[in-house]
């Protein structure tokens, strides 16, 4: 009974270990595909070099062992683009709608449409963008969960304390547009729900310091909730976390922008011919390209005038208005005058389509006029175009790390799994596991990842430190840990390239969302080792053609190369930020966070042998072993106890109750007594015939030191019988029986 309600606290307990596990924070199990894209040539190098760059609108990250849930822990954005092969990740910072992707990188195709060489595009909700749509000439987009540090220090342009999460971010919006007037702005929401238009005007020093934070940190924003499966406690949230809103204004403001088609819409009368291109911007309109089913669906849905003809200039290469709704129609008009008519005459009855010349229409009909948002960004955009050469590195193919070792950005790496306590240690277990490696040493340690005035992408180490961090989370889920109940329990030992005999500790805060710094390493971390990748074996096949019985044989030679692989350095932009974490009740000294990894006097010995640090939980899993076995075993004795009890107290009894007869008896022995008497003394396991007497001292009856044959097993039933049988030999000697059967 004991032993079940162990098992059942134990299982009781694992949730409890993975909820207060800080590194869940990172984790994304629920995310959508909701389309593919094919790169215009001009854009082909952004997923086909690495990028790396934190000052950049974009970053590009290569790995073998790159997942959905990788790049979206890199990059920390709503959306994510990903090749066919899954080894290239590629973040963009400034790009949140469908329009800009359109725009600015190219095709976009359906998840049905996707081809070997398109892109795959994940999002966090089954839209690209997780906020609704404003249906007003304004549109705005989810950018981006931040922590800025001191941020309360500024005063607000307003305090929503009093309206729900909701509300309150439609009232801030609203409050910047009235202080904006026009043109995009972005604005940020607090937890505490202050509101901050920015940029930020104080004649305080700008914000530098600021973390791109894991998205499940903000989810107290209904929207990016629902994205979540798992609950989340905002109060060990740090107060300076907001999330980041960018608003376009993208119509004119007698339009209404369409998200899903990336229009700008407005129902006009009709005008004379060729009014749709040569009257003032304000009412130029341009041929809309329909090219699928869920363009004309969404279409449908525009509010048209009843009962009359309402007229939608298209363009000539729209394959669905040709090749699928309409493929019997064929006018032979200008291209520059083809326009689809949608006709309803009752509310009750399917609208009607045909396809005419724009120039029939009537001055009683209507024209749905079409326009490009205002923010059409060229593709000829300087900030995508201008890439120096140090800012961009090649993808080498054919290349291998050794076993164990996880290529990143052509570099390999492994996470020891074990715990280290200086850099001396680190360095030699990185030795012994390959002869080329070594303790991954960072630039600088810093736990603001970005530039609190951009927000555009992390720098390089915490890049490396997010990817660290992944791997160590899938070595360590096989590895059971008396430390799983602890909140840092994975902990990174990397080196210092500025101070080579000093390492530090990297684990991730859960307040701040950053990788915090520790400069204590005798707490013991997991070394990060890294090595140059190598190239894979080329194979040159010679083919030597040789004839024997007319069958031509192939003798193929290889011969291989290995060769090294220039290798990537990585370099830190050097930011105004400050080297101390901001939240120290994070730090291990607390009483709430620390690990109690206390060392004995003899601190060389708890180093050198691990075993001597898990003795504690190898004890109490033994014990836990042994338990049952125990109680197993003294049941086991238990039982015996009583069974031997029961027996003895039947054997007594029954030899009282025949001393007793035999007092009453006549001091002569018939032979009829004699046989009314049980006559089976012994069972025997073997062939040999069974003794006729038993020596038995009556005075001892139940001293163990009586010589019991082997070969004979005693049954309970017959000890009675054979303790009887001796009372009476002891009373009547044998000669009595034997002149008694000579009479």
């Amino acid at each position: 009974m004991k032993m079940l309600i162990r098992i059942l606290l134990f299982f009781c307990i694992i949730p409890i270990i993975i909820s207060i596990s800080n590194q869940e924070d990172l984790t994304i199990s629920t995310y959508s595909h909701i389309a593919c894209l094919i790169l215009n040539p001009a854009r082909q190098h952004l997923i086909d070099f690495i990028h790396i760059n934190s000052t950049s609108i974009y970053q590009t990250f290569t790995t073998s062992n790159m997942t959905i849930e990788l790049c979206f822990r890199l990059c920390r954005r709503t959306l994510i683009l990903i090749n066919s092969n899954h080894t290239n990740c590629m973040c963009l910072y400034t790009i949140n709608t469908r329009y800009q992707l359109h725009a600015q990188l190219g095709e976009l195709l359906s998840v049905n449409n996707c081809s070997s060489n398109a892109l795959e595009i994940y999002s966090l909700s089954n839209d690209f963008n997780i906020l609704p749509s404003l249906s007003t000439i304004y549109d705005w987009s989810f950018d981006g969960c931040y922590y800025l540090h001191g941020i309360q220090n500024y005063h607000p342009n307003a305090l929503l304390t009093n309206e729900e999460y909701t509300q309150a971010i439609i009232s801030c919006r609203e409050r910047c547009q009235t202080l904006r007037k026009t043109g995009d702005f972005s604005f940020i929401l607090s937890l505490k729900k202050s509101c901050y238009c920015l940029p930020i005007m104080s004649s305080k020093t700008i914000l530098h310091t600021a973390v791109r934070k894991p998205l499940i940190h903000c989810s107290f924003l209904p929207y990016l909730k629902d994205s979540f499966s798992n609950s989340f406690n905002y109060s060990e949230v740090h107060s300076d976390t907001a999330v980041k809103i960018d608003v376009q204004h993208s119509c004119l403001s007698t339009f209404t922008y369409d998200r899903s088609l990336s229009l700008c819409l407005k129902l006009i009368t009709a005008r004379p011919r060729n009014f749709y291109s040569k009257t003032n911007p304000w009412t130029t309109c341009i041929p809309m390209l329909i090219k699928t089913f869920e363009q004309w669906k969404q279409l449908q849905s525009y509010s048209f005038v009843s009962n009359r003809r309402n007229f939608l200039w298209i363009d000539r290469n729209s394959t669905y208005i040709f090749d699928d709704l309409l493929p019997s129609k064929n006018i032979s008009v200008p291209t520059d005058d083809l326009c689809i008519v949608k006709t309803q005459l009752k509310l009750d009855q399917l609208p009607s389509v045909d396809l005419l010349p724009c120039s029939t229409a009537f001055l009683s009909d209507y024209f749905l006029c079409v326009q490009k948002p205002l923010q059409t960004i060229s593709e000829d955009n300087p900030e995508l175009q201008t890439i120096q050469k140090n800012e961009q590195l090649p993808i080498v193919d054919n290349i291998s790390c050794p076993i164990d070792f996880v290529s990143f950005n052509n570099m390999c790496y492994y996470v020891l799994p074990s715990f280290v306590y200086d850099i001396q240690s680190g360095e030699e277990h990185c030795s012994r596991k390959y002869s080329n490696s070594s303790l991954v040493k960072l630039n600088s340690h810093e736990w603001g990842n970005i530039n609190g005035t951009e927000f555009l992408g992390r720098t390089p180490d915490d890049i490396l430190l997010e990817f660290f961090y992944y791997q160590l989370e899938i070595t360590s889920k096989s590895i059971l840990r008396n430390v799983t109940s602890k909140k840092h329990w994975l902990r990174l030992l990397v080196g210092e390239k500025t101070s080579l005999n000093e390492c530090v500790l990297r684990y991730f805060t859960r307040a701040s969302g950053a990788f915090t710094i520790l400069h204590r390493c005798a707490d013991g971390g997991h070394p990060v080792c890294q090595c140059q990748p190598i190239q894979r074996n080329i194979s040159k096949i010679i083919l030597n053609k040789q004839t024997a019985v007319n069958i031509l044989e192939l003798n193929i030679t290889t011969e291989s190369t290995t060769t090294t692989i220039p290798t990537l350095v990585n370099s830190t932009t050097q930011l105004n930020i400050s080297a101390s974490d901001p939240v120290p009740d994070e730090d291990l000294y607390d009483n709430e966070t620390r690990i109690d990894f206390k060392l004995d006097n003899n601190t060389s010995v708890h180093r050198n042998s691990l075993y001597s640090r898990y003795r504690p939980f190898l004890m109490i899993s033994l014990a836990a072993l042994l338990t049952p076995i125990i109680f197993i075993i003294g049941t086991l004795f238990f039982v015996r106890h009583i069974r031997r009890n029961h027996r003895s107290y039947s054997i007594d009894n029954n030899a009282i109750s025949s001393s007793q007869r035999t007092r009453r008896s006549s001091t002569r022995t018939t032979s009829e007594d004699q046989s009314s008497t049980p006559t089976v003394v012994y069972t025997k396991l073997k062939s040999s015939p069974p003794s006729t007497t038993i020596d038995t001292d009556m005075s001892h009856p139940f001293d163990e030191s009586i010589h019991v044959d082997d070969q004979i097993q005693l049954l309970p039933e017959l000890i009675t019988q054979a303790t009887f049988s001796a009372e009476n030999e002891q009373q009547f000697p044998p000669s009595t029986f034997q002149s008694s059967k000579k009479k």
